[in-house]
């Protein structure tokens, strides 16, 4: 679902390559809004002027089967981009689905580490603990939740 989404969003946004290889292997986004200068997007194949915002990617490459880090060797990555009003009105959608997983598994390591620190519970395994945190079930909705809320803001970007 959230592949063909993404899938979606790229017919759309006609994402430059240079620009594509940023946002997939950069997990983190900041987005400033710059108006009104004149320059062409960075981002897009088809925009003209003006550009409208500037979206920092950075971060630490990660594999995206196992999602964890690549080995230190891999420095921390960070490109600016200037956007138009296109890539403007995709790029936060399909940055945040793409990296869903990554940061879903970040959410459940950092889950684990709390409830260890708080519940001394450093004599079970991490799995042990993410199994008592899928029990609750508060928690899973509450990540089911922030999934159905981010595939609806994707799908309300793709219409």
């Amino acid at each position: 679902l959230i592949q063909a989404k993404c899938k979606e969003i790229m017919k759309h946004a006609h994402w430059k390559s240079s620009f594509q290889e940023y946002l997939h292997i950069c997990p983190l986004m900041k987005e400033i809004d710059r108006p009104n200068l004149k320059q062409a997007c960075q981002a897009s194949e088809n925009s003209s002027p003006p550009t409208i915002k500037s979206v920092l990617l950075s971060g630490h490459p990660y594999d995206r089967f196992l999602l964890i880090d690549k080995p230190s060797g891999s420095p921390d990555i960070a490109q600016e981009f200037m956007i138009g009003k296109v890539a403007a009105y995709y790029v936060r959608p399909y940055h945040s689905l793409y990296h869903f997983k990554y940061w879903l598994r970040q959410r459940c390591e950092a889950k684990v580490k709390m409830m260890k620190e708080s519940n001394k519970l450093d004599n079970l395994s991490d799995e042990i603990i993410l199994d008592k945190c899928l029990e609750n079930r508060s928690w899973v909705l509450q990540l089911f939740d922030s999934l159905k809320g981010l595939l609806k803001y994707a799908m309300d970007t793709g219409r």
